[in-house]
């Protein structure tokens, strides 16, 4: 929804968190994994979406359900600039 509207979060100063807390996408791993694997654990490293990002491929999904893979195809051909710095 917040690719396709412009939706603002609201504040949340409640004692309770009425509205939740922030999301986080989190990587684990076992401790010697980054030295087995230095190419991938860069890339995990350099791997951040913002919520517009994330917006857009959502809604790509949503938009052709039953091609996922086209529509993250075209979603990485349309923001290949992000991509390309994810392996950098």
């Amino acid at each position: 929804m917040f690719a396709k509207y412009d939706l603002k979060y609201l504040e949340d100063d409640t004692p309770s968190k009425m509205y939740g807390e922030a999301e986080g996408i989190y990587t684990l791993a076992h401790k010697d994994f980054a030295k087995k694997n230095p190419e991938v654990a860069q890339w995990i490293k350099n791997f951040k979406m913002n919520d517009k990002e994330i917006g857009a491929l959502e809604d790509l999904i949503n938009q052709t359900p039953n091609d996922i893979q086209g529509a993250v195809k075209k979603w990485i051909a349309d923001n290949q600039d992000l991509v390309n710095s994810w392996l950098e």
